[in-house]
């Protein structure tokens, strides 16, 4: 089997696609399927109620989304993070797909924005309501837009909100990477979380400055992978190199790592075994090329974990 094959979605699965407003410069993907994690097995035994605990903590934010009509937990579909190679503090765009009620929302955007004038601006354009909100502490601003009924929008920079509006009545696909493109065909589109990146110029020359990744920095090629949630929780990871001798090289490493790493956690006096067995589990293995890293983590260990955890 090659190293392609082996991470190729099988016949059961579906391929992943690539949101049509990701910005032209995407470097980075990262895809959440909430539908898939929310509706799992897993997440509805020990997590479901927890986020619905956390999602109330909140007075403010439960009452804005009541008004908007947003149920996070049957409303919210899926996130879609992208960011370029180069890494800034106004780069990067998120997409959410759902099922927005536009009137409801932008009322409740309205009636926040004349109590709030400080945290949230509205501007006019032709396409609709264009969001700024400001965080109170740092003061960066955040842009969003409705796209439609089924797709909100928001970035640090405006200019990519506004270029996702552009793109609203364009069905073409993302004008990414070609080699961008092939990664993420290769993704099951059914896992609860996926994703693909191309390692960037940055990264390698920081790679290149240490003596044990300088010479993996410039065979790096791809990063992808992706974690599917069902009864148990499975993370599989590959790194894509240009030869051989630099996926032994990367796995080397990361042996090494996984053995300081068992140790660390071993010390932890309520966890340690349990992490331990879930370190020890990960297997590291090399294709040609490919460095194929695949964990696990069981309904049995999180049962021994929740049983682990202190009483308060």
């Amino acid at each position: 089997m090659t190293a392609l094959a082996w991470f190729l979605p099988s016949a059961c699965s579906q391929a992943a696609e690539a949101d049509r407003f990701l910005p032209g410069d995407t470097e980075i993907i990262v895809h959440v399927n909430l539908r898939q994690a929310l509706d799992s097995d897993l997440v509805k035994k020990y997590a479901l109620e927890q986020i619905k605990t956390q999602l109330k903590q909140s007075a403010e934010l439960q009452a804005v989304l009541t008004a908007a009509g947003v149920d996070p937990i049957k409303d919210i579909t899926s996130l879609t993070l992208a960011a370029p190679g180069k890494i800034s503090a106004d780069s990067g765009l998120v997409i959410v797909r759902g099922n927005f009620d536009a009137d409801k929302f932008h009322k409740a955007a309205a009636d926040f924005a004349d109590k709030n004038p400080e945290s949230l601006k509205i501007h006019k354009s032709d396409h609709g309501p264009l969001y700024e909100g400001k965080d109170k502490n740092k003061g960066k601003p955040v842009f969003a837009t409705l796209l439609s009924q089924g797709t909100l929008v928001f970035s640090p920079s405006r200019k990519l909100v506004l270029d996702a509006v552009a793109r609203n009545g364009d069905k073409k696909p993302a004008p990414l990477n070609k080699k961008l493109q092939t990664l993420v065909g290769a993704m099951d589109g059914k896992q609860g979380i996926w994703i693909a990146a191309l390692p960037s110029k940055e990264l390698k020359a920081e790679l290149a400055k240490n003596p044990q990744g300088k010479n993996i920095a410039n065979k790096l090629q791809t990063l992808s992978g992706g974690i599917t949630i069902a009864q148990d929780a499975k993370a599989e990871i590959r790194i894509q190199t240009s030869d051989a001798k630099a996926a032994l090289e990367i796995r080397r490493l990361l042996e090494v790592g996984k053995a300081l790493l068992i140790f660390r956690v071993a010390d932890n006096e309520v966890y340690g075994p349990l992490l331990a067995d879930i370190v020890s589990g990960i297997k590291i293995r090399t294709d040609k090329g490919a460095v194929n890293i695949e964990a696990v983590v069981t309904a049995a260990q999180i049962e021994q974990g929740l049983k682990s955890k202190p009483k308060p």
